[in-house]
């Protein structure tokens, strides 16, 4: 039998194609940096996924009824962020179809206690998921940091200028519609190219209610009014998502994707997920368990680092640099961005220089 055997010219080729695909995936596999100006503070975003801790409230109906939850969700919050969650996120909202809409003034009475109790424990930084003008403002004076508006800004107009007069972050999401038709509606041709159209639109409505720009997330809204096969092909393509020029926020916790999954692999299958969207280049994820997500992005971030680093070194076409018995993603990372050999990543809030 005659043996194959590529001509020179053939390995050439072929090692060309390599180096083509290599650079094409050096390029995607990169995430983009920003500056996120807080009240008091700088979030530095692109090294490190931001880690949002969802912590869901209880809906208090009456007035007077306790809040007899509080110290044991308190102590949950402090839990999630030792485990790495750097954002608790509160919500008294649903967006299920049965419970949908809650009120205001049901939000409040659970939202507010809520927010002061974390603050008065020091959690890092808080945000509040409402679509209520009303909440918003009241929860950033009472002291969180960020609003995230599952409606884009839609079902609240006021909800801008109150994140804007109380110097808040926004997280604006796109949604279809509203939950309680959600199971009318037609399929999306290109569930990507829609959430584009409609976050632009939704940070021009912020930005011209008085948020800056510097204060601005997006997030593409999975299961938004979206099935689980548009959900994947947002996931397919989220890298166009970097063309907005702003960081990127997704929640995937209950979220479905297009392929099989075995019984309680549930979490794993969001944890892939949420892996392949951080190599596209978001910047955060909410997630309920922060120990999974966080040891989860940690490798992820650490990846995307090595990656920029071998990109970097590609430039200034010099080799990297490696002592002996150090792997190539232990020596860049210490030397460019300070990781140790234990892992740690560089921080959200960096010292400031001395001197």
């Amino acid at each position: 039998m005659r043996r194959f055997q590529a001509s020179p010219l053939a390995w050439t080729c072929k090692g060309f194609s390599f180096a083509l695909a290599s650079h094409a995936l050096l390029k995607l596999m990169q995430r983009k940096r920003f500056r996120l100006e807080l009240k008091k503070e700088t979030i530095y975003l692109g090294d490190r996924t931001l880690l949002f801790s969802v912590l869901k409230l209880p809906r208090l109906q009456q007035s007077h009824e306790p809040f007899r939850e509080l110290d044991a969700l308190a102590a949950h919050a402090r839990r999630e962020v030792e485990l790495g969650a750097d954002v608790i996120d509160v919500s008294a909202m649903s967006l299920s179809p049965s419970l949908y809409p809650v009120s205001a003034e049901v939000e409040a009475r659970s939202v507010l206690p809520m927010v002061r109790r974390l603050r008065k424990d020091e959690t890092p930084w808080i945000c509040v998921t409402t679509t209520h003008a009303t909440v918003a403002e009241k929860a950033l004076q009472a002291g969180a940091d960020f609003i995230n508006d599952p409606s884009g800004l839609k079902l609240d107009p006021d909800l801008g200028p109150a994140v804007s007069r109380n110097d808040g972050a926004l997280i604006i999401a796109h949604m279809r519609e509203i939950p309680t038709v959600w199971g009318s509606l037609s399929p999306i041709r290109d569930p990507l190219g829609e959430a584009f159209i409609v976050l632009r639109a939704n940070i021009g409505r912020a930005i011209r209610a008085g948020v800056p720009s510097n204060r601005i997330l997006v997030d593409p809204g999975l299961s938004l009014g979206k099935r689980k096969e548009e959900n994947t092909q947002i996931l397919a393509q989220l890298v166009r998502l970097q063309e907005l020029e702003y960081p990127t926020v997704l929640t995937f916790h209950g979220k479905q994707f297009v392929g099989d999954t075995l019984e309680g692999g549930r979490e794993a299958a969001e944890h892939a997920a949420a892996a392949f969207a951080l190599v596209a280049g978001i910047h955060g994820l909410r997630t309920i368990s922060a120990a999974a997500s966080r040891s989860a992005a940690n490798v992820v971030d650490a990846l995307l680092l090595a990656q920029t680093d071998l990109r970097e070194y590609a430039a200034r076409k010099v080799p990297p640099p490696r002592p002996r018995g150090a792997s190539p993603l232990q020596t860049m990372a210490e030397e460019k961005r300070g990781i140790n050999r234990r892992g740690n990543l560089p921080p959200l809030r960096p010292r400031p220089p001395r001197g």
